[in-house]
């Protein structure tokens, strides 16, 4: 027959042992919420970062563009068509190239559609320089009407390729600060959590 003493002893090591295990599961589901947040906020953080790179190829796209206008200039100018096809063909494929790996990266509707519509005008600015620019070059020297008249053309594809992008790399930078935000909410959360349940184990331990 048990003494009260050992009674006692009994219900204090009872008491003692669910603290000790409740303390346990309180550090382990810190363990498991912190693991869970710093996965989330890595996620996040490559998220951002990805989309900032993009709004980073979308300006390459226009640099491209107007790398290809500038040789079309030195054309006009100076008249080295041979040396001006490798230019444009260098230009022409490298901005096909960026265009094509843009294509892979936007992720919106809105996106697609301005993609969609700078492509088609980079392809018109394309055919158009050597469709209607590069015989006018090829027929003499001299600046004919023609030439002007295509210029505006090119002009005018250039600025329809231009506006879409810029409204691209716009929702790419508003998508980069967006997923930012959640990264600094994130992590304030977890902050908080992770205080309250240390709260909640010290207090476990204490009691």
């Amino acid at each position: 027959m048990s003494t009260p003493n050992a009674r006692r002893s009994l219900k204090l090591g009872h008491k003692l042992g669910l603290a000790f295990g409740g303390t346990l599961a309180l550090i382990a589901l810190i363990v498991v919420v912190g693991g869970l947040s710093i996965a989330q906020m890595r996620t996040l953080q490559d998220e951002g970062a990805q989309r900032a790179l993009d709004a980073q190829l979308s300006e390459r796209v226009k640099l491209s563009l107007s790398r290809g206008y500038g040789v079309i200039a030195d054309a006009v100018i100076n008249r080295n068509l041979e040396e001006s096809r490798r230019d444009w063909s260098d230009v022409t494929r490298q901005l096909r190239d960026e265009l094509a790996e843009l294509d892979q990266r936007v992720d919106t509707a809105e996106e697609r559609a301005s993609l969609a519509t700078a492509r088609a005008a980079a392809e018109d600015f394309i055919r158009t320089y050597e469709g209607e620019m590069l015989p006018i070059l090829a027929g003499g020297s001299g600046v004919p009407p023609e030439i002007r008249q295509v210029d505006d053309k090119l002009d005018g594809h250039l600025a329809r390729a231009i506006a879409p992008l810029d409204t691209i790399i716009t929702s790419l930078n508003q998508e980069s600060v967006a997923t930012d935000k959640k990264f600094d909410e994130n992590g304030q959360q977890t902050q908080v959590v992770n205080w309250v349940l240390s709260l909640l184990a010290l207090v476990g331990v204490v009691a």
